[in-house]
């Protein structure tokens, strides 16, 4: 996205204010170059002058022949006065979405963090941590904490409005703003995928199948560098991001449609990986066709994430080619921040119902095993027989497929059940 208002940028403003409405914010006079347009405008017109508004919004050269003078001849910040003045002059009705945007944004986010303190209680009543994934969760969390400001911080400055009702002192904030969270949403976003591995990572004890799963690790924060390091370095100097729509300063960019599509794309990518790895794993256990499915299911929960991001993705591919960014990433940055919060959610959802089978065991299905003791501290249990690291069978019949864990409510998934009691389907 070029974020300059000329040439072609202005043009593709000009056409789209034909249709849309826009709002007084008071940008003051017009121009001598704006007036010179109107001017123009209405010697090619039927109407008399400026003082008959009814007659000129109405006339069907005007407003065009105005826009195109204002694109070719004036400034970037005299276009943007011109057509506010001449969409106020014709009463075109105000818009803003900033309100519906806030309202999905402060709903996501108390629901993300009502999940994550159930996540927390469930932790501290049961006993349950990792230390790696819970600093990973703390710093998701804070994360997520400065998204939500700066999310609201945007919506105060001018996401939600038409481009030309803002004052210019609120474009160069806005987009500096948006700017701050183009690094926050890819720190938040490499994180939230890591913690999905690091979950693996405690429930298969396969040492070559953890090796992987530490090589991903690694090539997930080395991804996730890279592209914080290259949004903030996409213009030179970094201010350029948000001072070169007003082409009144120096600089050059990089192109941003491309790195933001190619970062979304990634992220789809490694989200398939993700949850490709823990199938393939639960597909060869020794339990019945009915319950591989229901673990399928439960490793997999985090592929609504991906199905969010696809969607998100659809709506970069229009936002890419709209000059008018303050109205029309509302809808992005509604699918980035559902895709967030819905990654934490799905984050939480293993220890929700660690805590749900220990409050409702009829319910959930908890099967607290009897003949092996609790390691608290990784979230394993792990038989004390000499048989360690093998298949074991424990007071109630479970077998263990995958080295030392056993029980549901210690590493969130009971993976394998008695074969004697149920035969594979």
């Amino acid at each position: 996205m070029r974020l300059r208002l000329s040439g072609t940028f202005a043009m593709l403003l000009a056409i789209l204010c034909l249709s849309s409405p826009a709002k007084s914010s008071g940008l003051g006079e017009l121009s001598s170059c704006a007036s010179k347009c109107n001017d123009i405008a209405i010697s090619k017109s039927t109407c008399a002058s400026l003082q008959d508004p009814a007659c000129l919004c109405g006339d069907a050269t005007f407003r065009p022949i105005v826009l195109q003078c204002l694109t070719t001849t004036c400034t970037p910040k005299e276009s943007l006065r011109g057509v506010n003045a001449t969409a106020t002059m014709c009463g075109d009705p105000v818009r803003n979405r900033s309100h519906t945007l806030r309202k999905v944004n402060i709903s996501l986010f108390v629901l993300t963090m009502c999940v994550v303190i159930a996540r927390t209680a469930s932790h501290m009543a049961y006993g349950r941590s990792n230390i790696l994934s819970d600093v990973n969760m703390c710093l998701i969390v804070v994360l997520d904490i400065a998204v939500f400001v700066m999310s609201h911080k945007l919506l105060d400055t001018g996401l939600g409005r038409d481009l030309w009702t803002l004052p210019f002192s609120d474009i160069y904030t806005t987009l500096k703003y948006f700017w701050i969270c183009e690094i926050l949403f890819a720190v938040v976003g490499w994180l939230i995928r890591i913690a999905f591995v690091l979950f693996f990572l405690q429930i298969f004890t396969d040492r070559k199948f953890q090796i992987i799963i530490w090589v991903i690790i690694a090539g997930y924060l080395c991804i996730m560098v890279t592209t914080i390091g290259l949004v903030i370095s996409i213009c030179t100097p970094v201010s350029y991001f948000w001072t070169s729509w007003d082409a009144e300063h120096a600089g050059r960019c990089r192109n941003h449609n491309v790195l933001v599509l190619a970062s979304s794309s990634i992220f789809i990518a490694a989200d398939l990986l993700t949850f490709a790895l823990p199938l393939s794993r639960v597909w060869g256990l020794h339990m019945s066709l009915k319950k591989k499915i229901g673990v399928a299911f439960m490793l997999s929960v985090g592929l609504f994430v991906t199905i969010v991001a696809i969607i998100r993705i659809t709506t970069l591919v229009r936002f890419a080619t709209t000059p008018n960014i303050s109205w029309d990433y509302v809808d992005s940055a509604m699918w980035a921040l559902v895709e967030l919060q819905v990654g934490i959610i799905c984050l939480c959802m293993p220890s929700l119902r660690l805590g749900l089978s220990r409050l409702f065991p009829s319910i959930m299905g908890s099967s607290r095993g009897q003949g092996s003791t609790a390691d608290r501290s990784n979230g394993r249990v792990i038989d004390r027989s000499a048989n360690r690291g093998k298949a074991f069978t424990n007071s109630r019949g479970s077998r263990a497929a995958f080295g030392p864990q056993g029980e549901d409510d210690a590493s969130f998934v009971q993976l394998v059940e008695n074969p004697s009691k149920t035969s594979v389907e």
